[in-house]
């Protein structure tokens, strides 16, 4: 992605051909030419109004860390949160299993046991 905006701000900025950017970026000029008619993926539809952006900016600022400082990736990602659809609700399902979980909690309090029986083997405190 960096190189699609080197190459569109040589175009657009510096007013520079297609064989110009191609000499300085050792591109090839379709290559350059693709660069230039390339679309980024759209954004999703947000025009949430000012309200909107004032509430992520209070939501930012509220988690923020001790320097205050939010950046602007982070209000965006807040304002993304609010205006996605809601998740959609659990799935009532009459799935069944064939055979039931088993769940012997006593085998590893005997695996615990003989760990602790071999010497050198006792519990490490790792904090």
């Amino acid at each position: 992605m960096a190189m699609i905006g080197k190459v569109r701000r040589m175009h657009h900025r510096q007013k520079k051909s297609v064989r110009e950017i191609a000499r300085a970026t050792s591109l090839s000029r379709n290559t350059c030419r693709r660069r230039l008619n390339f679309d980024p993926p759209c954004r999703p539809n947000i025009d949430p109004g000012l309200d909107a952006v004032l509430v992520a900016v209070s939501l930012a600022l509220e988690g923020a860390p001790p320097s205050g400082r939010v950046s602007v990736e982070h209000v965006v990602n807040v304002l993304a949160r609010l205006n996605e659809a809601p998740p959609p609700a659990c799935a009532a399902t009459t799935l069944q299993a064939k055979t039931p979980p088993r769940a012997d909690t006593a085998r590893y309090d005997r695996l615990r046991q003989s760990a602790a029986a071999q010497p050198g083997a006792g519990e490490v405190d790792h904090a």
